[in-house]
């Protein structure tokens, strides 16, 4: 069902002009009951989203590294040095934390201790950051011990963060810490939250995207199987993407900058180093999960698994199609267009989609599977988890903010923004929580009015509403519901 979006335009459109004005909002507004009717006023123009988990507690700030917006930063250590130094506890320390046992060392061996590092964060110019904004790069160690939690079986040990700039030197917090690791805990959140919106958000979904949108377009024509196949998925991409840049990242006044804490400048270059990080074979599926140690965990991680179902079905829609369009591969190997297409996006002159293909020219109508079922993957889940899951998640300025005024461990005191201070990502996650489609409804496109394809349509919105079920059983024992990934809440592609 399309979801109509008439009111969430007009309720966004309202918020941006109070954003604008919150700027220069007089003194006694930004303070005191007044400043908390305002606010209150605001926030009760937005219901609360579905999906959001509370983020203070140390089961929560584990569980979210794995079942949050950004599941991409999480890794497992396979040897010590996979751990940042300041991060590798003494055995007596250690110890105190997790209880007697293995060392840290010992556990890395066994496969039981988990990263999460920010250095893509680096602030290195004054004005790297936006006055009165404060993110910084920082590390985190978590250990698989289900003996201390009966909610979920990793728990938080340390934090690595600044002590005072973003630039200068680094201090590690212990969960013993008391107010301190509540300062550790809120900046390592930040962090995360530069990270969702600028490697996965941006990098991993958009920039990844569009390269296929613009190709799609020039180089295949409207009749083409493959262009039926993607307009579904890729619709939108251009208009989205050119909105994102005007509007939200290429000045400082962009919606997206205004609601994190690095300038413009700095937040296109975060983006752009996280984009090189990864090549495009490199972020499939499976591969990055292989990659970051994360297949074979012996515990539930939401969007592994959840993950895995969408990832299967769409596989197995794109395979269909792939099959019905391509009798053979010598078929495949004729398409000229196809080529010239893929071609396209893999240029360093035009897409520049690195590790697109295994060799120099497209070879199989398996390799098409797999590349056509990342860009559906990409486009669709993934996106609609970074961008609808952080409407849920950030909608509470005061439990998760994108930014921070200043170092909490410098200043000893709360560093959140204020209610009115954060209208900015308020504005931003709720004005843009708009869906067009939903993942696996072609009923407007040349694809759903093929009879042709009807059966293979029927068999993905079949395995999509079996997905649903499964989820909602899987929820009902995790500590908190993952409604990231449920296919009613994913669309199409890229829509907003």
């Amino acid at each position: 069902m399309v979801r109509p979006d008439g009111e969430g335009q007009l309720r966004g459109a309202l918020r941006a002009g109070l954003t604008r004005w919150s700027d220069q909002a007089p003194e006694w507004l930004a303070s005191g009951a007044v400043a908390r009717a305002f606010a209150a006023r605001v926030e009760g123009w937005a219901p609360p989203a579905a999906g959001r988990v509370a983020s203070e507690g140390d089961v929560e700030l584990a569980y979210l590294r794995f079942a949050g917006t950004n599941p991409f930063t999480i890794r497992r250590a396979r040897q010590v040095s996979d751990v940042p130094e300041r991060l590798r506890l003494p055995d007596d320390v250690f110890a105190s934390l997790v209880g007697e046992g293995p060392s840290l060392a010992e556990r890395v061996l066994a496969g039981d201790v988990f990263v999460s590092s920010y250095d893509a964060l680096r602030v290195s110019a004054a004005d790297d950051l936006q006055p009165g904004k404060y993110v910084a790069p920082v590390s985190a160690l978590f250990v698989h011990a289900p003996g201390l939690s009966a909610r979920f079986p990793v728990v938080p040990v340390a934090i690595a963060c600044a002590s005072g700039t973003p630039d200068g030197g680094t201090e590690v917090v212990l969960p013993t810490d008391g107010w301190r690791w509540r300062a550790a805990k809120r900046m390592l959140q930040v962090a995360d939250v530069h990270a969702s919106e600028l490697e996965v958000h941006l990098a991993r979904t958009h920039y990844m995207t569009v390269p296929f949108a613009i190709a799609m377009r020039r180089r295949l024509s409207a009749a083409h199987p493959i262009r039926q196949f993607l307009m579904p998925h890729l619709r939108y991409n251009l208009f989205v993407d050119r909105m994102a840049w005007l509007q939200g990242v290429r000045a400082s006044s962009g919606v997206l900058v205004r609601s994190l804490a690095g300038s413009a400048r700095w937040s296109q270059a975060v983006a752009k180093t996280l984009w090189y990080e990864a090549s495009f074979r490199e972020q499939h599926f499976e591969r990055d999960l292989a990659a970051r140690g994360l297949s074979e965990v012996p515990f539930d991680l939401p969007f592994r698994d959840d993950g895995r179902l969408l990832w299967e079905a769409i596989r197995r829609f794109t395979g269909a199609y792939v099959e019905l369009t391509y009798a053979d591969d010598a078929a495949l190997r004729a398409d000229a267009a196809l080529h010239a297409f893929l071609a396209e996006v893999a240029s360093p002159d035009a897409g520049n989609v690195r590790g697109l293909l295994e060799g120099e020219r497209l070879e199989t109508r398996n390799e098409l599977v797999e590349i056509l079922t990342q860009v559906l993957f990409v486009a669709g889940p993934v996106h609609a988890l970074c961008h609808y899951g952080s409407a849920a998640q950030l909608q509470d300025v005061q439990d998760s903010p994108s930014w921070l005024i200043a170092n909490p461990l410098a200043t000893g005191v709360d560093a959140t923004p204020s209610r009115v201070g954060g209208l900015a990502q308020l504005t931003r996650v709720v004005s843009t929580n708009v869906r067009h489609d939903t993942l696996g409804d072609f009923a407007r496109y040349p694809l759903g009015g093929r009879p042709e394809c009807r059966p293979m349509v029927a068999a993905f919105q079949a395995d999509l509403r079996s997905i649903e079920d499964e989820i909602g059983r899987r929820n009902l024992d995790r500590p908190a519901p993952y409604l990231h990934l449920l296919p009613s809440r994913l669309t199409n592609g890229i829509t907003v």
